[in-house]
């Protein structure tokens, strides 16, 4: 009889998306695959919760997550696929505006003049 963990291929095809997406960068992401039940007035429902983590560029912070909850026996590849594709993309973004606002409006990098900014002589 042949039996495979749903959990471990999800996780698989999670891996792959974030091998694919990170083979030089150099970027921690941390995922987790959970399943659950919920009660619903039709009966009891399977649903899987997927969540995936990079760390914040600051020290001390948490870190940041995106998440999703799919309805299914066992989640679809694709879904799967998506989801992890869309998440390091939105944890991508996020962990730039997180290392944008930590800069202080003091340190003089608002008011230099646009040449400068991008490294260019005025």
């Amino acid at each position: 009889m042949a039996a495979f963990s749903i959990t471990e291929r999800v996780a698989g095809w999670i891996t792959d998306v974030i091998k694919a997406q990170t083979t030089l960068s150099g970027e921690e992401f941390g995922y987790q695959v959970t399943a659950g039940f919920a009660m619903t007035p039709q009966g009891t429902t399977i649903s899987w919760l997927l969540l995936m983590t990079l760390r914040h560029p600051l020290l001390g912070q948490d870190a940041l997550g995106a998440s999703t909850v799919i309805t299914a026996n066992q989640p679809s590849e694709a879904g799967v696929r998506e989801f992890a594709t869309t998440s390091v993309e939105l944890l991508r973004k996020s962990f730039e505006d997180a290392k944008t606002k930590a800069f202080a409006k003091g340190n003089g990098h608002s008011d230099l003049p646009a040449g400068l900014l991008r490294g260019k002589p005025l």
